[in-house]
């Protein structure tokens, strides 16, 4: 860390006048050695333990400097700095759980300095994954980050399509059973994505962010199920009666050439609390769809979540739920179904392994029920109903145990990460017309590059 930070007090043991952090590595091994020189001397000195302890952080000498900061700790446990230094030390020796309990103690704090927080949130943010993002400490001013990931895998239902042989039609004079063809295409493909978010923040009361985002699909013998898609999003954070509010907006783009393309627009109204270990939240969702050519298909949803985010065992595991209840309604009449009621229930499980290791597991149910019968001509125009279960998991290894930091302009520490990802996906549909069963599974892997 090439910050300043004034360190006259901390080597009061050395009587001398230094006054500013080492700002080259021959200067910062130099200083080491001279407070390894007197340590003797300076044992019951938390501060000078501190200070040694930052030092051979700094120099990634990690187990030595878990020594001194942990003896200073033991002298001086309300040392703000120390306890940052411990705890970014045992992350980057593979164990997460105390960054991340500090990091929840410090949320909402106002007596934390802005540099501390910074540090501690830069490298969380950097490493921890999705359990980070529920900590509200940012450093102060601009942050920014890309990534790109190329994954290699096999699906075998590419167009999520119905396995049938014959369909059933409901006419005024009886049934027709017509012979059909409809076969799961399975494939191996590919899948990209590119990303940059950035951020600017004033500390804890307001922080702005947006992004930009891009995906791809792409198999080389099932070229028609092929599909792009690109996202932008625009959004605020802010503080307001004892709650943390966010607003946010979303534009999405998704084409391909088996389906009609659609533009998406979505904003989201979200509040905050915390309570314990959890966080709790609740938002309002608008969304507006536009199809490219089936415009009796353009429709709006509206709705409502309520969610809950916890960190459990020194926030090595992470479990949230929420639940999600909305109408989805067209734009014209014309729609086969009319209005829908959307449900949904999802559960969330982020498990911090050993060697900064992360599995994520991730279950959702969705049921969907329209408000009239689909078509005359399927089960004498039955109400539809759909019943989408799927099941996730993504390991994400890290292959860059050690992460090279550069200065950001005295804001915090940033760096690059190279991990391997294995992702498993499996999701059922089921529905009262056969038109709508499916069954998909899909097996993902490949590398994504964080800088």
């Amino acid at each position: 860390m090439a910050e300043e930070r004034p360190i006259a007090a901390a080597v009061s043991c050395l009587h001398d006048e230094l006054m500013r952090w080492p700002a080259t590595v021959v200067a910062r091994k130099a200083l080491i050695a001279r407070l390894n020189g007197v340590r003797l001397a300076c044992m019951e000195d938390a501060a000078f333990l501190a200070l040694l302890g930052a030092l051979q952080l700094e120099d990634d000498d990690i187990e030595q400097a878990l020594i001194w900061l942990e003896r200073s700790l033991l002298l001086d446990s309300d040392n703000l700095s120390a306890q940052a230094d411990f705890v970014i030390a045992m992350f980057r020796r593979g164990e997460p759980g105390p960054a991340m309990a500090l990091a929840l103690a410090w949320a909402d704090r106002d007596d934390v300095p802005v540099p501390l927080r910074g540090r501690l949130s830069q490298v969380l943010a950097r490493r921890a994954g999705l359990l980070a993002r529920s900590v509200t400490a940012v450093a102060v001013g601009w942050s920014h980050q890309a990534d790109v990931a190329l994954l290699y895998g096999h699906e075998n239902n590419l167009d999520r399509s119905p396995q049938l042989s014959e369909l059933t039609l409901t006419v005024p004079d009886g049934s027709i059973v017509l012979p059909v063809v409809s076969a799961p295409r399975q494939g191996r493909a590919w899948l990209a994505t590119a990303a940059y978010q950035f951020a600017w923040s004033s500390g804890q009361r307001l922080a702005l962010r947006g992004g930009l985002s891009a995906s791809a699909r792409r198999s080389s013998r099932q070229g028609s199920t092929d599909w792009e898609q690109q996202q932008a999003a625009l959004g605020g954070t802010f503080q307001a009666a004892g709650l943390r509010w966010s607003l946010d907006h979303q534009a999405i783009w998704v084409g391909g050439p088996l389906g009609d393309p659609f533009h998406q627009a979505r904003t989201v109204l979200m509040a905050e609390w915390a309570t314990g270990t959890c966080r709790l939240r609740a938002s309002y969702d608008d969304e507006q769809r536009r199809q490219s050519r089936r415009r009796d298909l353009d429709a709006q949803y509206q709705g409502g979540v309520a969610g809950l985010q916890c960190a459990l065992y020194d926030s090595r595991i992470g479990l949230g739920m929420s639940l999600r209840g909305g109408r989805d309604s067209p734009r014209t009449p014309d729609r086969p179904g009319g209005d829908q009621q959307v449900s949904a229930l999802g559960l969330r499980g982020v498990v911090l392994l050993a060697a900064s290791w992360r599995l994520e597991l991730n279950l959702r149910q969705t049921l969907s029920r329209d408000s009239a019968g689909y078509s005359a001509l399927l089960e004498n125009n039955a109400v539809r109903w759909l019943r989408l279960s799927q099941a996730t998991a993504e390991l994400t290894i890290p292959l860059n145990r050690y992460t090279a930091f550069v200065e950001t302009g005295g804001n915090g520490q940033t760096g690059s990460t190279l991990e391997l990802l294995i992702q498993i996906q499996a999701a059922r549909q089921r529905s009262n017309l056969p038109l709508f069963v499916y069954r998909a599974d899909s097996a993902y892997t490949g590398l994504r590059w964080t800088w």
